[in-house]
């Protein structure tokens, strides 16, 4: 997962970092900092991975989807090492 998830985030965290400024004015209204909104699609995409792909090799997941409506709530980071 850790392999998948890495090469992901390349191509999420460029994204994403788009995605945000482009909406800024809204995140901004609703208090999600930056580092917020990538946690959150980290964290979702880390779920993907778990319930998708990867499914056959996990007995139980037990992770579930956070949605948009509390992204504000988001204490997952991103670290520089999850990259590699």
């Amino acid at each position: 997962m850790l392999s998948f998830r890495g090469l992901l985030l390349w191509i999420l965290i460029p994204l994403g970092f788009v995605a945000w400024v482009l909406g800024s004015p809204w995140f901004l209204l609703k208090h999600i900092s930056l580092g917020q909104f990538l946690g959150w699609l980290d964290f979702n995409l880390c779920v993907a991975l778990q319930l998708g792909p990867l499914r056959p090799f996990i007995a139980k997941p037990r992770v579930k989807w956070v949605p948009g409506s509390k992204m504000h709530q988001t204490e997952h980071r991103i670290r520089m090492l999850d990259l590699w």
